[in-house]
């Protein structure tokens, strides 16, 4: 019996990690992307959204981009970040800055920036809910930001990636005057709903329309933590499953 609970113990463990191998890794206590390396394309990848995806225009509005965002496939935003130094410019790309260890997001020559973040349920049970937050920066705060969206971004979620099945969860920019952001990153939080089993992908989805303002604000992203929302500590589940093994050893010696 105790080589079997051993067994199983590594096994879990073993799992876990397999889990979080091929995407960000979501524990019980949240994951925190801090950036302080390029992220792997496996993690945190981007695509230039072109003009033509919104019927050939421009993306004005809401409904403009969610139309632009239902075209899109989890497996059609592939490419890595573009990897940048010094002060951040425009790009057609979301890009990653290794002097400011960040990502940034300003849209150039295309309707918009997709950033899309593959995420993995490494808790080791089912979960149903999400908390997600992070820092919201502006390079360039003396510009006007007003984009046709937001002044940030729309954020999307899917639990399979396939196209038509990202779901908007709302508009996330600078609260105040937008024409005049503060200096220094505000903190966004969000909840969402996403039924995602132990060890499934899901995904989010960071959408930035280019602006007509030239330029409009170049938005930084920073500290990124994913938490399951309402699940049990680490040593309860370990505990639980540990018992049931040993409940059924026990059946089986009777």
């Amino acid at each position: 019996m105790r080589n079997l609970l051993l067994a199983v113990t590594a096994g879990m463990i073993s799992a876990g990690a397999l889990q979080s191998s091929a995407a960000v890794g979501v524990t019980i206590g949240g994951t925190t992307s801090t950036f302080d390396s390029m992220p792997a394309v496996a993690d945190f990848s981007t695509l230039a959204i072109p003009f033509g995806t919104n019927n050939g225009a421009a993306i004005a509005t809401v409904a403009d981009m969610d139309a632009a965002i239902a075209t899109l496939s989890a497996a059609a935003i592939n490419s890595p970040l573009n990897p940048t130094t010094g002060t951040p410019t425009t790009n057609a790309l979301a890009a990653y800055n290794s002097d400011l260890k960040l990502i940034t997001t300003d849209p150039t020559g295309n309707a918009g920036n997709a950033l899309l973040v593959t995420l993995n349920n490494a808790t080791g049970a089912a979960q149903s809910k999400f908390a997600v937050t992070y820092d919201l920066g502006l390079v360039n705060a003396n510009v006007n930001t007003a984009e046709e969206v937001t002044p940030g971004h729309r954020v999307y979620f899917s639990t399979t990636g396939g196209a038509g099945s990202f779901t908007p969860i709302g508009n996330f920019g600078y609260l105040g005057n937008a024409t005049t952001p503060p200096l220094s990153p505000q903190t966004q939080a969000f909840t969402f709903n996403a039924a995602v089993p132990n060890g499934g992908t899901f995904y989010l989805l960071f959408a930035d329309d280019n602006g007509n303002a030239n330029p409009d604000g170049i938005n930084t992203i920073d500290n990124l933590k994913v938490t399951p929302v309402g699940v049990p500590e680490p040593a309860t589940i370990g505990l639980a499953s540990l018992a049931a093994v040993g409940s059924l050893l026990r059946r089986r010696n009777r």
